[in-house]
This record gives structure tokens, C-alpha cells and sequence, in this order.
């Protein structure tokens, strides 16, 4: 579960009393903030300034970059449904900016109240994400009654992480528990540091940094009970090092040998990988 319970009955309370917020779609918003300044509002259901665009729920592009004064928002989202409808295909970059100046910061690719959240993207590459508090979130696609599946999250640059825990996909509603897992992927490009906890990831690729030592921790989680689960279900792939070019590929060879050298390969790659989130 990504936040309070609570937000949930709020959500389906303004469904029915702000039809204004769930009209019908409008597609493909781009916000760049805070050049988009009125793209900042107070939201009814969530705490704080929230950034959206508007009642598009798919193809929408929004951007925070550095806020040189202008207001911190607390929630940022790539799509919003407040009603029924998927958010898909969104796109969130934090590039620079606090998202959560002295409080939580959320940011989520796409959040649809009684639908999926699928396809959506969240990027962050500098910037910090909550500066107080302990519940910050970074969430591809985030969902009260559907899937969230086929969601990415990336991060590079050098961020401030250490308040938020990040997920692939989260369900609100733990009663009815659906896919929040099948698709999602975490793309680690030579960023390391700390984060709250790893969640719900199928698939990882890690480019390393070149400072990263052997048996090194590349993103240490301070939340034992958000540490990085189902990774015997995983896709694991580490490609190359940062500024190092591609790993030479494998040469091709036949037969069981070949099955047994791949097998222990992977296994090798998924301790790696597990070595490399590790608990602090």
C-alpha cells in the first residue's frame, strides 16, 4: 500500500461531488514547471500543491526542472483519473526542484482511482523528493481498484532520494489485491545512493558507476520491509559501467554446457543484483 487509506474515500467522495475534475479526457498535456506556473493547484483529495494536467489521463508529458523561487509542489502526476479511465503512457521528469519542500514529496506516472495504470514512466535525474516526514513516494503507476503493470521508473543524476520508497506499481486497496508487479522495471543508470525502499519491480537494468567497487552497494534501502521483493521472479540485466561502454557479449556456443553456463550466469547476475540493493 503507497499511501493513506483515508484518500481512498476521499477520492470516490469528490467522484461524485467534482464532476468538473473527471469531465472527459483531454489528451496529450505537456506541463513544464514552473515556466506552466498555473499548472500548480490545490487538489481536493491530496494535501498540498499538486501538479497535473488538468482531466488528461494518457499521453501527457510533465517536467519539473529547478524552481529558482517558484513554489515547491508536494504531488506531482503524469496522469490523473479521478473517476473511472486508465492513465497510460504518461511521462513524469524530475530534472531539478524540490518536490515536497519541508514535507512528503509524491510523484506518480499515473494514478486512476477505478481503472489501471499502465505504460506510464517517471524520471528522475536530479532534484529531491521529500524533505521531511518518512512516506515519501516515487511510483510508475498507482491504482485504487485496477492493475499497474508495465511501468518504469529511472533514475540517473544524482537525486536526493533518501525519503522516498520506490515502486513499480502499488495498489491502495490491499482488500482486493491485483497485478501491480507484471512489466514494471527500474532503470538504475549509474545512479547510486538511498532510498526508503524498492518495491515492485519485474524487470532491472543497471548501468554502474565507475566508483561502484566490487561487492559495492549501489542503492542502499533504510526500510527492511520495503526491501526489494520477488526477485527470484525478476529479469536482472547489468549491460555495462557507466562511461565504460557495453559488456562484450557472450560468445555463442551449443548444447547443455552452453544451458549450464548461462544458467549459472544468471545466478551470478541475480546475487549481483541483490548485493547491489541492499539493506542498510
Amino acid at each position: 500500500m503507497c499511501k493513506k487509506t483515508a484518500l481512498r474515500a476521499l477520492a470516490l467522495f469528490c467522484l461524485l461531488l467534482c464532476p468538473a475534475l473527471h469531465a472527459g479526457p483531454v489528451w496529450s498535456a505537456t506541463i513544464n514547471y514552473p515556466d506552466d506556473g498555473t499548472a500548480l493547484v490545490n487538489h481536493p483529495i491530496f494535501s498540498g500543491l499538486s501538479l497535473f494536467p488538468g482531466t488528461s489521463l494518457s499521453g501527457n508529458s510533465v517536467t519539473v526542472d529547478a524552481l529558482n523561487g517558484a513554489a515547491s509542489p508536494t504531488n506531482v502526476f503524469g496522469g490523473l483519473s479521478d473517476g473511472a479511465g486508465t492513465a497510460e503512457n504518461n511521462r513524469v521528469f524530475i530534472k531539478g526542484g524540490t518536490v515536497g519542500a519541508g514535507a512528503d514529496g509524491h510523484v506518480y506516472g499515473g494514478y486512476s482511482i477505478t481503472g489501471a495504470a499502465t505504460g506510464n514512466s517517471v524520471s528522475i535525474t536530479g532534484g529531491t523528493i521529500g524533505t521531511s516526514g518518512n512516506n515519501s513516494l516515487v511510483v510508475g503507476g498507482l491504482t485504487d481498484s485496477g492493475s499497474a503493470t508495465n511501468n518504469t521508473v529511472t533514475l540517473a543524476g544524482n537525486p536526493d532520494l533518501r525519503q522516498a520508497a520506490v515502486y513499480g506499481g502499488c495498489d491502495n486497496d490491499s482488500s482486493t489485491p491485483d497485478d501491480v508487479f507484471t512489466g514494471n522495471t527500474l532503470n538504475v543508470l549509474g545512479y547510486s545512493g538511498t532510498v526508503r525502499g524498492v518495491q515492485n519491480f519485474q524487470n532491472y537494468n543497471f548501468v554502474l558507476p565507475n566508483s561502484l567497487g566490487n561487492g559495492g552497494t549501489l542503492i542502499g534501502i533504510t526500510d527492511a520491509g520495503l526491501a526489494a521483493n520477488r526477485m527470484n521472479e525478476t529479469g536482472i540485466a547489468i549491460p555495462g559501467i557507466q562511461g565504460g561502454g557495453a559488456r562484450a557479449p557472450a560468445r555463442r556456443r551449443g548444447g547443455a554446457a552452453e544451458q549450464n553456463r548461462r544458467q549459472r550466469r544468471s545466478e551470478r547476475v541475480q546475487q549481483r543484483a541483490q548485493g547491489l540493493l541492499a539493506v542498510l
